[in-house]
């Protein structure tokens, strides 16, 4: 395994075989065989929500922990504690854009909700589909950070990444929403918050990295 200037190993290829299928059983079987950790892991980014210096990091250790699941390798502490410390930065740099704009996006709609007319229509469609496209792209930050060579690391190159495997790959996406969609409104409430609590980032994370490794499934350069 090759190493680059600051010592940090450069990533295993990571391929998943059979388009959203693969993706989907690669989740399946990652989130099985380390299932007790994952939901341990889950239980602790919910807490972390209370919390706001935790949460960004908390994030981006659980997308490298996901990936670890996708490729079949066991998962330890240290796979949570070691991208934890190393990425507490970038990922506060990350998290700060990102609640940024969701939050400009939230706030816009709370002020146009009681509006009437055809331009508050289309002023509320606008934030909300800015929301949604915002989110969508950073469902696949992190993955595509772990897929990158340490060197090409930075947040413009890696949210350009994702933009573009977004646009890229709009039914695989779609049908990632979709899913999450059909789970907030067919699940009971009192299950979903279940759900939430035990299973749901370690989910997103498992399969937004199976996701990026069926749909492209060579190493990502800049």
């Amino acid at each position: 395994m090759t190493t680059t200037a600051d010592d940090e190993p450069s990533p295993a290829p990571l391929r998943v075989q059979g388009g959203f299928g693969g993706a989907l059983r690669a989740t399946l079987r990652g989130w099985w065989e380390e299932r007790y950790v994952l939901i341990f892991l889950n239980i602790l980014w919910t807490m972390a929500l209370v919390t706001v210096v935790a949460l960004p990091p908390f994030t981006a250790a659980l997308f490298a922990v996901a990936r670890e699941a996708i490729q079949g390798q066991y998962v330890e502490w240290h796979s949570f504690s070691r991208p934890f410390r190393r990425y507490f930065k970038v990922a506060w740099a990350w998290g700060g854009a990102f609640f940024s704009i969701v939050a400009i996006a939230l706030v816009n709609l709370w002020l146009y909700r009681g509006e009437t007319g055809a331009l508050w229509t289309a002023l509320r469609w606008v934030w909300f589909i800015v929301l949604l496209a915002w989110t969508m792209v950073n469902l696949f930050f992190w993955p595509f950070w772990f897929a990158q060579e340490p060197p090409h690391r930075t947040l413009r190159t890696t949210w350009r990444n994702s933009l573009t495997f977004v646009v890229a790959n709009p039914i695989p996406v779609i049908l990632v929403v979709l899913t999450g969609l059909f789970v907030y409104t067919m699940v009971p409430r009192a299950l979903f918050i279940v759900l939430f609590f035990l299973t749901l980032i370690t989910w997103t994370a498992l399969f937004a990295t199976a996701m990026v490794a069926a749909y492209l499934p060579r190493q990502t350069r800049s």
